[in-house]
């Protein structure tokens, strides 16, 4: 075997191990991927579960604004504190939806529960008042879902 011939069968161990850290890689990738997405998920379910415990907790001021007409400024605070909770959850979602971190048929389902949000009592004025602050395309996103609501009633 001349130095020529060495030289070529170097080359190919070389090639075929860059093919197989290449395909190793790919592989890690994809298992990180998986772990982010379902990391997020977690981190959105971890989220929703505070607001909920809130809620119970405060359960019979929760009834009251939601239901009352003639409120205290404490009040109207609360129930614009639990908007704002749900708004920056419902943005959180909305983005990891955009970058695909959540699958389709779970951003359709929140979408529909973020719809139902929309008749709460002070919902929408609220909105109005802070819906500048949010990025925009979920700002867009929110006065699209006003407008359809208001449409189909």
């Amino acid at each position: 075997m001349n130095l020529e011939n060495i030289v070529l069968v170097s080359e190919l161990f070389a090639s075929i191990a860059v093919v197989a850290t290449l395909v190793y890689l790919a592989k890690q990738v994809k298992q990180s991927t998986r772990v982010n997405r379902a990391a997020s998920r977690h981190s959105l379910s971890e989220f929703a579960l505070e607001l909920t415990k809130f809620r119970a907790e405060h359960s019979d001021r929760w009834v009251k604004v939601m239901h009352e007409k003639n409120l205290t400024s404490g009040d109207i605070e609360f129930r614009n504190w639990n908007h704002m909770m749900l708004l920056l959850h419902a943005e959180t979602y909305y983005h990891h939806y955009k970058l695909k971190l959540m699958p389709n048929n779970h951003w359709k389902n929140y979408a529909k529960f973020i719809v139902a949000a929309l008749d709460s009592p002070g919902f929408e004025g609220y909105w109005n008042d802070v819906g500048f602050a949010f990025s925009e395309d979920f700002f867009k996103w929110m006065n699209k879902i006003f407008a359809e609501s208001k449409f189909g009633k």
